[in-house]
């Protein structure tokens, strides 16, 4: 064999060492999904019926004031432009913009946030 052979042959022998491992790896993990290490007991009910949940407005939400901050820096802004100045996926933030809108601390128009003339407290909600 000549040089070249032999130098396919080993590169060859260490992938396939390497695919070999990442193989029993695979499998082991596939093993451990298909026998869970425990049983899952059901919750306990609690009360009856079906509870109301709290809407998700919390006081002092920073995710909220960074958006209000862009809003007035950037007059305009649009909720895709923010999620990308704040590193984070737009669709978390059509909530935090219609709940700003409800409160009242922004307000949108011609397809972007705007800052609101009045702001009200951050817990207010602003009659319509």
């Amino acid at each position: 064999m000549d040089t070249a052979t032999k130098r396919a042959k080993t590169i060859l022998e260490e992938r396939l060492a390497h695919v070999e491992k990442e193989g029993t790896r695979i499998r082991a993990a596939l093993t451990a999904l298909r026998e869970p290490s425990h049983k899952r007991t059901p919750r306990p009910k609690t009360g009856g019926g079906s509870r109301k949940r709290s809407s998700r407005g919390r006081t002092g939400s920073n995710r909220a004031d960074q958006f209000v901050k862009l809003v007035e820096r950037n007059p305009g802004i649009t909720v895709s432009q923010i999620a990308k100045d704040m590193h984070i996926d737009p669709n978390y933030l059509y909530r935090v913009a219609g709940d700003l809108t409800d409160k009242g601390r922004v307000t949108k128009r011609d397809g972007g946030y705007h800052p609101s003339k009045v702001v009200p407290d951050k817990g207010q909600k602003v009659a319509a």
